[in-house]
C-alpha cells in the first residue's frame, strides 16, 4: 500500500482524451453506415486546445467537405463544402483562444435559411462570427472521416477532445430544451445523446477504445497511443487568465459593496514574485486604499484597508513562516470580521496560515470605491500571475471550521461556479476569470472591464500539479539523504524518471545519487548533467563502472525551464535500457554497459547530491530543482510511449501515479518523493523510509513544461 496516497472519495472520474499533436489521431476510411449528403446537420463538441501548429484539425470529412479547424491563434474556423468542392459554408468564430480549458462548440444550420444558423460557445449565444459564405446546397457528408486530425492523419491536433456528436437534423438551439440536448445548465455534457440516434457520437470516455461510435455510422480506428485526459468537462474545472504585470487588469467602477465590518474573499493564483504586486483592491482614486491584497517579492502577503479617514483598520505585516513561491499554484482564502480579532482566517492550500497585523480597530471597511482585479488602481503594482476564480463578499465565513473553497477529498480548489451552486450564496463578486471572458461576474456586482484583453489562458488549479525541490544555486551543499536505504538484494533492473529545472548555468549538477557507497564513493546510480547531456552511472559491488550511458541534448536544453528524464535499465539486455528526456527524439548512445553483472544496491540516497558521507568522495551538489522523484528496482519499459503517459500526459505534465501505484499499474517503489507537503520535503512514499533534509532546501515551483 503507498504511504500517504491522497483521497479519492467521492471523485467523478474525467471524461475526455488527450491526443499528443504527433500521432494521435481517429479515423474511418469508409463512409458511415447510412450516410446521406444533407442541407441541415446539428454539430456538437468540447476541445481544449493546447496550441496552434499547422492548422490543426478537430473534425474532418472526406479531404476538408466538413471541417473544424483553428486557422489562427484566436479563430476556430468551420467549413463546408457540396459534392463539387465548392464551399457552401465559411464560419469564423473569433476570439476563440487558447484559453487551456474546455470549450463546447455546438453549431446548428438549415441552409435553405439564413435565419436557421446558430452558434453557441459554452451554453451562450456567441456573436463574435462571420459567416463570408452560406449557400443553399446539400453537404457532402459521404467519404472518410477524421477525428483530432484530418482523414489522412495530417494536421493533428494537440488537444484534449470530448463527447463528438454529428446528425444531420437541423435543430434550434434558440430554444433552451435543444441546447440542453447537449450541455447541462450548469456546463457541462448532457447525457442520453446516443438516444438522440445521431450518425456519429463519440463519448471519447476510454482511452483503450476511444473510436467507439455509440452513433448508427459504425467505429473508428485509432491511430497512435493516446491518454485518458487528467481532467474533464464532465468535471467542475478552474480557470485562469496569466497577467502581464503591466497593461493587465480589470476594474470596476463600484460593486455596490457599501460599508462591512466583515469580508471573505477567495482566489488562485500562481505569481511571479520578481516584483510585488496587487492581487485585489479597492481605491477611491485618491490617497485611501479601501481594501489592498499584495504578494510581496519576499513571499508574504500584505493586506490593509482604511477608512475614510485614511486611517489603517487593518494592516498586515507578514504571514509567519510561510512564503508564496514563483511559479506554485496557490489557493487563498481570507475572511475578517473587524469586531473581533480572533475572526481572522487565513487560508492557503487548505491549511490555516499564521498572519500577524500592525493594525486593528473595530471599524467599517469603506467599500464605496471602484474595484480592480490584478491591480489597486496604481500602475506601478500591476500583478505578474496567473489568476483565476475570485470571489468576494461582505459576509463573514469561518473558514477554519468549513472552507466552502477547498475539496478535502481531492485537496483541490474548487471554482466559484461550483461554491455557488453547493452554498446557494450570492456574493458581490464571483469571477472565474476565463481568458477569454474575464471580466463576467456571476455574482451581483456587475461585470467587470477588461483592459488589455483578451488575455491568455492559464492551466487551472483543477489539474494536478506536480511539485517540487529547490535546491539552491551553485555553491550550496543542500540536499535530501536517506543514510540507510531499505537494503535491497543487488539487481539487474532498475527504473528511474523525474522532472529537472537547472537554477544556473550548465556546468554540472547532479540531481541525484541513489544507493551511494559510504566508504569508498562508489554509486549504483548517479545522474549528473552536464555540456547539455544526461548521464547515467552505475557500478557493480567491487565498483568498477559497468553502465554509463549519456543522453545528449543538443540545443533542446534550456536554463531555467522544466524538463522530465527517464533511464530504465536491464542488465541481462542492453538494448532494453534506455535513458532519455521526454518529447526528446535524440538517441541514446550506450556507453559502458557490462551484461550480465548485477548494480550493486545497499547504501545509502541522495537528491541534490551533494558529499555522500564520512570518507566518501566528495560529489558536486546539485544547483537545480527537482521534482517527483520516482525509482523502483522493476523493469518499466519506457521505450513505449503508453508506458510513458502513465507518468507525463501528452503535453508533459506529470500526472498524480499514486492511483496507479495503488492499483498495482505501476510497481511499488522504493523511492517516490512527489514534494508535495512544503513542511516535509523529505516524504518518500516508497517503501525506502523517508529522507533527512541537509542545508537549505525549499519548496520549489509547479513542474510546467510549457
Amino acid at each position: 500500500m503507498l504511504m500517504a496516497a491522497g483521497a479519492k472519495n467521492n471523485v467523478v472520474e474525467p471524461v475526455g482524451i488527450d491526443f499528443d499533436g504527433t500521432n494521435d489521431y481517429l479515423s474511418r476510411s469508409t463512409d458511415l453506415v447510412g450516410n446521406v449528403d444533407s442541407k441541415t446537420f446539428t454539430f456538437s463538441a468540447w476541445l481544449w486546445p493546447i496550441a496552434v501548429v499547422s492548422a490543426p484539425n478537430y473534425f474532418s470529412v472526406n479531404t476538408n467537405k466538413f471541417l473544424l479547424y483553428v486557422s489562427s491563434a484566436n479563430v476556430l474556423r468551420f467549413l463546408a463544402k457540396n459534392e463539387a468542392g465548392t464551399g457552401i459554408i465559411d464560419l469564423s468564430i473569433n476570439g476563440f483562444s487558447n484559453n487551456k480549458n474546455w470549450n463546447h462548440v455546438l453549431i446548428a444550420c438549415d441552409l435553405t435559411d439564413v435565419n436557421k444558423r446558430h452558434v453557441y460557445i459554452n451554453g451562450q449565444l456567441y456573436a463574435n462570427v462571420s459567416w463570408a459564405t452560406y449557400t443553399n446546397d446539400a453537404i457532402d457528408f459521404t467519404g472518410d472521416y477524421g477525428v483530432g486530425a484530418s482523414s489522412t492523419g495530417s494536421n493533428k491536433s494537440k488537444s484534449r477532445l470530448s463527447n463528438f456528436y454529428l446528425d444531420h437534423t437541423y435543430r434550434d438551439l434558440s430554444i433552451e430544451a435543444n441546447r440542453r440536448l447537449f450541455i447541462t445548465e450548469d456546463g457541462k455534457p448532457a447525457k442520453g445523446q446516443a438516444s438522440l440516434n445521431p450518425i456519429i457520437y463519440l463519448p471519447l470516455d476510454d482511452f483503450e477504445a476511444p473510436g467507439v461510435n455509440l452513433g448508427t455510422g459504425g467505429d473508428f480506428t485509432l491511430n497512435g497511443v493516446v491518454a485518458q485526459s487528467g481532467r474533464g468537462p464532465n468535471q467542475w474545472n478552474c480557470v485562469a487568465s496569466e497577467f502581464d504585470g503591466s497593461a493587465d487588469y480589470l476594474s470596476s467602477t463600484g460593486i455596490g459593496a457599501g460599508s462591512s465590518n466583515t469580508v471573505t474573499f477567495s482566489f488562485q493564483v500562481t505569481p511571479d514574485l520578481s516584483s510585488a504586486g496587487d492581487v485585489f483592491g479597492a481605491y477611491d482614486g485618491g490617497s485611501t486604499i479601501g481594501m489592498q491584497l499584495r504578494l510581496v517579492q519576499d513571499g508574504t502577503v500584505s493586506i490593509s484597508a482604511q477608512n475614510t479617514s485614511g486611517s489603517y483598520l487593518l494592516g498586515s505585516s507578514n504571514t509567519g513562516s510561510f512564503r508564496f513561491t514563483s511559479g506554485k499554484s496557490h489557493s487563498v482564502q481570507f475572511s475578517v470580521d473587524l469586531s473581533d480579532s480572533t475572526k481572522t482566517v487565513l487560508i492557503v492550500n487548505g491549511s490555516a496560515i499564521p498572519i500577524s497585523f500592525f493594525q486593528f480597530l473595530d471599524d467599517v471597511f469603506d467599500l464605496n470605491d471602484s474595484f480592480y482585479v490584478a491591480s489597486a488602481g496604481l500602475t506601478s503594482n500591476r500583478l505578474n500571475a496567473a489568476l483565476g476564480e475570485l470571489y468576494f463578499d461582505t459576509t463573514y465565513i469561518d473558514l477554519a471550521a468549513d472552507n466552502p473553497f477547498w475539496d478535502d477529498d481531492t485537496q483541490k480548489p474548487k471554482p466559484v461556479l461550483q461554491v455557488l451552486e453547493e452554498t446557494g450564496a450570492t456574493p458581490l463578486i464571483a469571477m472565474p476569470i476565463r481568458a477569454d471572458d474575464a471580466g463576467r461576474n456571476y455574482g451581483t456586482g456587475g461585470d467587470f472591464t477588461v483592459d488589455s484583453g483578451p488575455f491568455v489562458g492559464a492551466r487551472g488549479a483543477s489539474e494536478f500539479w506536480a511539485r517540487s525541490a529547490d535546491f539552491g544555486t551553485v555553491g550550496g551543499n543542500n540536499n535530501l539523504q536517506k543514510a540507510s536505504i531499505t537494503t535491497q538484494p543487488d539487481t539487474l533492473t532498475y527504473t528511474c524518471i523525474f522532472s529537472l529545472n537547472l537554477n544556473d548555468n550548465f556546468g554540472s549538477s547532479y540531481p541525484l545519487a541513489i544507493f551511494l557507497d559510504n566508504t569508498i564513493g562508489m554509486a549504483y546510480l548517479v545522474i549528473d548533467f552536464s555540456s547539455n547531456s544526461i548521464n547515467f552511472r552505475g557500478t557493480n559491488a567491487s565498483g568498477t563502472i559497468i553502465l554509463n550511458k549519456t543522453s545528449t541534448f543538443s540545443n533542446e536544453i534550456t536554463f531555467g525551464k522544466w524538463y522530465t528524464f527517464y533511464v530504465c535499465v536491464d542488465m541481462a539486455d542492453a538494448a532494453k535500457t534506455f535513458a532519455g528526456r521526454i518529447g526528446s527524439t535524440s538517441s541514446t548512445n550506450i556507453g559502458t554497459f557490462t551484461q550480465g553483472q548485477s548494480l550493486e544496491g545497499d547504501f545509502q540516497a541522495l537528491v541534490g547530491a551533494g558529499k555522500a558521507g564520512s570518507g566518501s568522495t566528495p560529489i558536486s551538489g546539485s544547483y537545480s530543482t527537482v521534482g517527483g522523484v520516482y525509482f523502483t528496482t522493476d523493469y518499466i519499459d519506457f521505450s513505449q510511449e503508453s508506458e510513458r503517459l502513465k507518468f507525463v500526459d501528452a503535453f508533459g505534465y506529470p500526472v498524480d501515479i499514486r492511483p496507479a501505484i495503488e492499483n498495482g499499474d505501476i510497481p511499488e517503489p522504493l523511492i517516490y518523493m512527489p514534494f508535495d507537503d512544503p513542511n516535509d520535503l523529505g516524504k518518500n512514499l516508497g517503501t525506502g523510509g523517508d529522507f533527512t533534509v541537509n542545508g537549505t532546501v525549499t519548496p520549489g515551483a509547479d513542474v510546467d513544461p510549457n
